[in-house]
């Protein structure tokens, strides 16, 4: 104990103040940190004279925690923001990465391995394992002096692979570490927890076979197509805003502009642009010089930029489209229809739809997920937990609502979702899910551009967390009890990785401490007939019964969406503990363009398909 506190007084003679963490991150490092320290040298002092092993357990995720807050603080100040600098972080970062992982694993085994609750080192396994541990943490401490420059011999440890795997795995162990302490330490407290995760789990799985229920009914009611109306008056104003996007606007722009007369556009290209961007839009302006206009965005974002111009649109609704999304006039006629019946809604949000969901294997798995959200999540929010959100685009919007809020929040990645939180908290607007109203839209063109999508998402909807479930909670009263619920779960579920990866933790004792949980045969097949099958009957139904995109069921298809069913719920942890590694170490939030597969558009000089 008392070399713990002098290991604790030794890094915070080396910590340095962290501007880029907020008071909540800085919270939270605490209690990971000091907090676990503390709690295993309260367990070290109450227990027996050897080191007892929840305590073991605690300092080496509490110390682990300390050394990173430790590292990202020195380097982060003391380091270049060049690419040689950057470079020099990332392979130093990632050794302590893998020590800290080595050291965590070897005290677990430690723990393991120890027949009573005392820890001793008359076997050789202990041996073996407290020799791997404790050359593990001498690597760790040295790692925090990480020197300027960093040897050539390390550049086969720098790289987004070996980084987002050591992001994931530390995360996952410093949690299952600390939660199997709790359980080593208080014994009694393993069946209320277990008991709680299951409710957990039960509640999440009857949520989704809820929203198959949902989506069954939509579907079985009879859908009369109406007759698209003609738009007489332009009373739509189409804003399409753009960074880095030529070849999504190559295949998208013209026929937008084309198939939405006589509405006006506004296109809006970042002013960082360097692709062509602008010049695409400023032709298109030359062309329809009656109905486009150009007005570069200095605004540094997505919301900055449109806040910019906002002003500019003179009519009474605006749709809102990205770059790569293509609709058609009836898109706009049933949001109107929608706005005309309900003038207490602000945002008629359409569905986007893949443009080509099955070119390659890529696009497959990406495009079942978004089936599964766009057509039976996003329905069952609005619908059942009168919920609906603001996905960025593909949504017609009063002009008033925005000036409501102040506009769109340009310090948030995900302003879409921090939009609509503000809404329901602070004014009377609805949010009206359509998924009649489809756009079409690109899907990311490579593995590495879908993370970096998935992890801006994540990161945004988590800054949200953070900021709205709070005061979400607090205006119950206003809110309902359903739409209470609805916006709390979907911002729970950004950050709910930590809770829903607790199983190690959960099975270990179990296994090894001799804490059975005493659940009979029947109870544990019950619930695994119900929890199990739930992911493939839903991207089963999602993927075969949508009504935008025919599938034939073959079974290649089959067995494919069903692996891919669950492969997306591991992904999505993989997205969730890596977002979250990079929000606890005050990387910065770059709001980066998504590189999209390539679109196939028609040439203007041969009348021939081709692929840009």
């Amino acid at each position: 104990m008392v070399l713990a506190t002098a290991f604790q007084a030794l890094l915070l003679t080396v910590d340095i103040s962290f501007v880029r963490l907020s008071l909540r991150v800085r919270v939270v490092v605490l209690v990971l940190s000091h907090g676990a320290i503390f709690a295993g040298s309260l367990f070290t002092v109450l227990g027996e004279p050897i080191v007892p092993r929840a305590g073991l357990l605690l300092y080496a995720s509490g110390f682990a925690s300390l050394l990173l807050h430790t590292f990202w603080a020195r380097t982060l100040s003391s380091m270049t923001d060049t690419v040689d600098g950057k470079l020099d972080r990332q392979r130093w970062e990632t050794l302590l990465l893998g020590a800290i992982v080595v050291g965590i694993l070897g005290a677990t085994l430690i723990v393991l391995s120890a027949p009573s609750g005392a820890l001793t080192l008359q076997s050789p396994v202990s041996r073996f394992f407290v020799t791997i541990t404790g050359t593990a943490a001498i690597v760790a401490l040295a790692m925090i002096s990480a020197p300027q420059s960093s040897p050539s011999t390390l550049r086969w440890v720098a790289g987004p692979t070996m980084a987002v795997t050591l992001h994931v795995m530390v995360v996952f162990i410093i949690v299952n570490g600390i939660v199997l302490s709790v359980f080593v330490a208080i014994p009694w407290l393993f069946a209320p927890v277990f008991v709680g995760f299951i409710t957990l789990l039960l509640v999440g799985v009857a949520l989704n076979y809820a929203m198959l229920v949902n989506v069954w009914r939509r579907d079985r009611k009879d859908s009369h197509s109406e007759p698209t109306p003609i738009l007489e008056d332009r009373e739509v104003t189409v804003v399409v805003s753009a960074m880095n996007d030529v070849n999504a606007l190559s295949a998208s722009l013209r026929n937008n502009v084309a198939a939405l007369s006589p509405l006006p556009f506004l296109l809006v290209p970042a002013a960082r642009s360097t692709d062509g961007t602008t010049e695409l839009m400023r032709a298109v302006q030359d062309d329809y010089p009656d109905r486009v206009r150009v007005v570069e965005g200095t605004g540094g974002s997505k919301g900055g930029d449109l806040n910019e111009v906002w002003d500019l649109v003179e009519t009474p609704y605006a749709l809102v489209l990205d770059a790569d999304e293509v609709v058609g006039l009836s898109f706009v006629t049933q949001a109107l229809r929608v706005l005309s019946a309900r003038p207490d809604v602000g945002i008629v949000q359409g569905r986007k739809s893949a443009m080509y969901p099955d070119t390659s294997l890529l696009s497959w798995f990406t495009s079942m997920e978004r089936q599964h959200s766009t057509w039976i999540d996003q329905s069952f929010s609005d619908d059942i937990l009168a919920a609906a959100h603001f996905a960025g685009s593909a949504a017609v919007i009063r002009r008033e609502v925005l000036p409501a809020v102040d506009g769109f929040n340009p310090k948030m990645l995900t302003e879409d979702i921090d939009l609509t939180t503000r809404l329901y908290l602070e004014t009377d607007w609805d949010i009206e899910y359509v998924p009649e109203m489809v756009a079409k839209e690109l899907l990311p063109g490579t593995w590495m551009s879908l993370l970096q999508q998935r992890e801006r998402w994540s990161r945004g909807w988590a800054q949200v967390a953070a900021r709205r479930i709070g005061p979400v909670f607090r205006s119950w009263r206003s809110l309902g009890v359903r739409r209470t619920f609805g916006l709390s779960w979907l911002l729970f579920l950004a950050v709910s990785a930590p809770l829903f990866t607790i199983f190690p933790a959960l099975t270990l004792p179990t296994i090894v401490l001799e804490n059975p949980l005493g659940l009979s045969p029947a109870v544990a097949l019950g619930l695994a007939m119900f929890l199990l099958p739930e992911r493939a009957i839903s991207f089963l139904y999602a993927v075969f019964r949508d009504p935008e995109i025919q599938m034939s069921m073959t079974p290649r298809r089959i067995v494919a969406t069903v692996v891919f069913a669950y492969l997306w719920i591991a992904f999505g942890w993989v997205v969730q503990f890596h977002s979250l590694y990079l929000h606890f170490s005050g990387a910065p939030q770059i709001w980066a363009v998504t590189q999209k597969e390539q679109p196939v558009v028609r040439s203007d000089l041969e009348g021939e398909e081709v692929t840009l």
